[in-house]
């Protein structure tokens, strides 16, 4: 018995290390991967699997690849016989759980062309006997949404079919797809029972702020033998069917055909189509489908019509166009980047049974979206014909003004072209009954517009050309216009415009209401301009306006403008300038840097120059802009701004008849000032200009604006001034300063006060013309006197020059005074803020001759400067021949001063009347009473000159 019980003892320690070895972790995961690979596919990989005594295995991460599908679950429990395992049949699985599924597409494509016989494998074959039960998610290709599912299936009887029963929720990723839930019941046959495939789905869609639901019915019949099956899917709103398709099965890898109608009313459109929100009335159709799941491409052919309605006016687009419906018929495939169009002809209503717009294909053609590129059967050929026909142009707002009108008509012929498309006028493009509106109500009509041109697009970029845009009014065409412009594709590319157009100002005045008396009535404006935009912009423009007139000609103007502006809104500009024409001839150069402030004004740097700038010229232009015939009068005309000027003039004219020469000025602006740092010119006449000053605003004073500036001029002519007095001649060297208070601008002048130092070192004054009656030469004792004295040095042996009579020494007197030949002349002029005058400190110096004095000149109301009351008053010191005669005359003081001149007795010199026409005639009175002798005699005659003079 030992002998025996000793190899069953080693045959059960034997079996019981097989066994063991069986139960190992790594064995049991190799024998649960060959069964799999038996039952499913040889692809199939796990991670881990433990196998229980009562036939029970659990599989954690299994993996299961097919033809375009990959399947993960994340743990899996099912139950087959033992004997399962060890066969080589495929096994008999009685209960499949599946937990953590997870289904996605692969490939290209995303859906293989075999999926339904891959999923019939799978469920009809080995798992077909079983109980099923799963969840997970399916993922959709190109991260449409993810669809929730949780399948259910009993243990098919024996001869019966199987039913499966899914329930799905659709959770869509993008925002333009409704969510959705249902249930899917797909029934198959057991074993070879001779039973069709079928499947129906139910489906409720969700749409976020839409009642009611959709509801989604679909119907799947496939026989078991070779032959087309049948589908369908139904969309239903409410109690009423939206949508349909339907057809046959395909064997594998062939295309699926089917018919498609569709008939959305309003609700449905304006669900449908969210972007753009069309809230359309109807959209109708139908047609046929054919769909190629291996090649995702799908061809559509058919009809649709479209009813906009009132609701249509809600949109932007559609409102600005009137349209309100229209039709198409097409055929075309699309793929997942490529559109070919077979047939395509569409029609647009504008209220009418007629069509606006026809656009029709003129050959087979295609589009690559993603190339942005245009092929043609027929390179050569014309691709597409749109015609307009009696289209009402919209209204469309234009840099504050809003342009509408119509009927337009006309026909464009679009062609391949470099890979993209080209687009032109067959027939011009014709406007009429065109308008043109302001917000203040300014409004234009009765124009006419025609238009001849070329739209091009291709994956380089665009280009646009305008051969001719011509605008007429009532008195004929007024305006054309032609233009090229482009873009090349890239961040870094720019876009170019460049054209040149004119306007006949007479033709255009005649279209424009109630224009002010200052607007152009005549002339010629053409423009010849080039933009550049992208990260710089630039701006060139070369204007002329000729033959202008407003109230009064206007001189020709010429500009040729350069305006370059930076990423950060700095702009940059060059602008030269011309006005007028032959000798007044205006040429000057502006440029400078702007940096222009989101708050309004900005910094600037600007500098002037050129050979001659005419402001009375340019200022006749100022009405044209600022709307009427004076400049308007600004609180601040600088407020916002800040910078420098620079001016370099050869010659400046700041007022008619006026001409600076070799100016130049250097000025600074901020928000409370303008303040001139240097001012030099050379004035007519030679005279040299120095000055600077300050212009400052504080707004809280009453009197906010204040003017301080000191002016020296040299070498000056008054005789240049206005009025052109005869009476001086020489030139003066002026110093002084200025100073002013008012509550505005045009107050500063009339309340400016301040000194001014004036002096002469040569010239003539011409103020004393002496115009006596003659005078007897042997009048008066003195005459006798003398006679008598040379008698006496006659007998003597002594000759003499005959004696002066009165008379001839008061002539001789005069000569000196008039003209005044003198070798220095001061005087201080103070002018107060009335705009009176007192003039102090008048010294006039010759060589035998010295007036000293003062006086005032008042201001007359509505009168200028010259035109002010003179009253001068001037005391007459004199030496050498002067004095003698004086002297003779008795009317000289015998005691000189320090510098030898003796004062005149009873001659002072009065001056009166204006600075234009200075009144010294009491002169005329006071020598002839000198011309007469000393007595009651004469001084009766001094009177009687008085009463002369009076009465004339």
């Amino acid at each position: 018995m030992k002998n025996v019980r000793v190899p069953l003892l080693l045959v059960s320690a034997l079996a019981l290390a097989a066994w063991g070895m069986v139960l190992a972790p790594a064995i049991q995961a190799g024998i649960i991967r060959h069964l799999l690979q038996r039952a499913l596919d040889p692809t199939v990989e796990i991670g881990s699997a433990r196998i229980g005594w009562d036939g029970g295995v659990r599989v954690r991460e299994l993996e299961w690849w097919t033809k375009g599908w990959r399947l993960q679950v994340a743990e899996a429990e099912v139950r087959l016989p033992l004997a399962s395992l060890l066969g080589k049949a495929k096994p008999g699985f009685r209960t499949v759980l599946l937990r953590g599924c997870s289904v996605e597409p692969v490939g290209a494509t995303g859906i293989p062309e075999t999926w339904r016989e891959s999923v019939y494998a799978g469920l009809a074959g080995a798992l077909a006997p079983a109980r099923l039960e799963a969840e997970g998610e399916i993922r959709l290709p190109a991260k449409t949404g993810v669809i929730a599912f949780r399948a259910a299936g009993a243990e098919a009887a024996a001869g019966r079919e199987r039913v499966l029963r899914v329930e799905l929720k659709f959770r869509p990723e993008v925002t333009d797809l409704p969510a959705g839930e249902g249930l899917l019941r797909v029934k198959l046959p057991a074993g070879g029972a001779e039973m069709p495939r079928r499947a129906e789905l139910v489906a409720a869609l969700r749409v976020e702020g839409w009642s009611p639901e959709l509801t989604v019915v679909g119907e799947w019949t496939e026989p078991p033998a070779a032959g087309a099956g049948d589908w369908a899917l139904r969309v239903r709103a409410a109690d009423r069917e939206v949508a349909r398709l339907s057809g046959t099965l395909p064997a594998a890898g062939e295309d699926w055909r089917g018919r498609w109608w569709a008939d959305f009313r309003e609700a449905e459109v304006a669900r449908f189509f969210p972007a753009p929100r069309w809230s359309g009335d109807r959209i109708g159709g139908e047609g046929e489908l054919v769909w190629s799941p291996g090649a995702g491409l799908v061809a559509v052919r058919g009809k649709a019509e479209v009813e906009l309605g009132a609701a249509a006016r809600l949109h932007p687009v559609l409102a600005h166009l009137g349209l309100t419906g229209g039709e198409a018929e097409f055929a075309f495939r699309a793929g997942s980047r490529v559109w070919a169009f077979e047939s395509l002809a569409l029609r647009l209503r504008a209220g009418g049974a007629e069509p606006v717009l026809r656009l029709t294909s003129c050959q087979p053609w295609a589009v690559d979206w993603s190339a942005k590129s245009f092929r043609a059967k027929e390179p050569d050929g014309d691709l597409i014909s749109l015609e307009v026909l009696d289209l009402m142009l919209p209204s469309l707002p234009l840099a504050g003004i809003t342009v509408g009108g119509g009927p337009v008509q006309g026909r464009l012929i679009g062609r391949a072209s470099a890979g993209g498309l080209a687009l032109r006028t067959e027939k011009i493009l014709q406007a009429t009954g065109l308008f043109a509106t302001t917000g203040e109500g300014w409004r234009v009509g009765n124009l006419a517009a025609s238009l001849q041109g070329a739209l091009r697009v291709s994956p380089e970029g665009w280009s646009v050309e305008v051969d001719k845009v011509r605008l007429s009014g009532p008195a004929g065409e007024f305006a054309s216009l032609e233009a090229k412009g482009g873009r090349l594709n890239g961040e870094r590319e720019s876009w170019k415009v460049a054209g040149r157009g004119r306007v006949e100002l007479a033709a255009a005045a005649a279209v424009l209401p109630g224009k002010p008396a200052s607007a152009l009535k005549a002339g010629i404006l053409e423009v010849d301009a080039g933009v550049t935009g992208g990260t710089v912009t630039a701006l060139h423009a070369h204007v002329r306006a000729s033959g202008l007139r407003a109230t009064t000609d206007l001189p020709e103007l010429r500009l040729d403008a350069r305006v370059d502006r930076g990423s950060s809104g700095q702009l940059k500009f060059h602008v030269p300038l011309e006005t007028g024409s032959g000798p007044n001839l205006s040429r000057a150069l502006l440029a400078g840097v702007l940096e222009p402030s989101d708050r309004g004004g900005g910094r600037f740097e600007l500098e002037v120059t050129g050979p001659r700038l005419d402001l009375p010229a340019l200022a006749r232009f100022w009405p044209l802009f600022a709307g009427g015939d004076a400049v308007p009068q600004n609180s601040v005309p600088w407020v916002g701004w800040s910078g420098n000027l620079i001016a370099r003039m050869d010659e400046w004219v700041p007022e008619a008849g006026v001409i600076w020469r070799q100016t130049r000025a250097r000025v600074r602006f901020d928000d409370s000032m303008v303040q001139v740092d240097e001012l030099e010119s050379i004035l007519d006449g030679g005279a040299s200009l120095r000055a600077s000053g300050k212009l400052s605003h504080a707004p809280d004073e009453a009197s906010p604006y204040r003017l301080q500036s000191a002016v020296f001029l040299r070498d000056w002519s008054p005789a240049g001034i206005e009025g052109e007095p005869g009476w001086f001649s020489g030139k003066l060297d002026l110093a002084g300063s200025l100073r002013s208070c008012a509550g505005d601008l045009a107050g500063l002048w009339s309340a400016l006060e301040g000194e001014m130092h004036l002096v002469s070192r040569g010239g003539t004054l011409r103020l004393f013309p002496v115009n006596l009656p003659p005078v007897p030469a042997g009048s008066g004792r003195v005459a006798e006197i003398l006679a008598a004295a040379g008698g006496a040095l006659e007998s003597l042996g002594v000759r003499r020059d005959p004696p002066l009579s009165r008379g001839r020494a008061v002539a001789e007197l005069s000569s000196f005074l008039h003209p005044l030949a003198f070798d220095q002349l001061s005087v201080v002029a103070a002018r107060d803020a009335a705009g009176n005058f007192s003039l102090r400190h008048f010294i006039v110096l010759t060589p035998e001759l010295r007036l000293a004095g003062g006086g005032n000149l008042l201001r007359r109301p509505g009168g200028g400067f010259l035109e002010g009351s003179l009253a001068l008053e001037l005391q007459l010191r004199a030496r050498g021949r002067p004095a003698e005669l004086l002297r003779g005359l008795a009317a000289l003081e015998e005691l000189p001063d320090e510098w030898g001149y003796a004062a005149a007795v009873s001659l002072p010199l009065r001056v009166r009347g204006t600075l234009a026409r200075p009144d010294a005639s009491d002169l005329d009175v006071r020598l002839a009473a000198l011309a007469l002798e000393r007595n009651p005699i004469s001084e009766r005659a001094a009177d009687w000159f008085n009463r002369i003079r009076r009465s004339k």
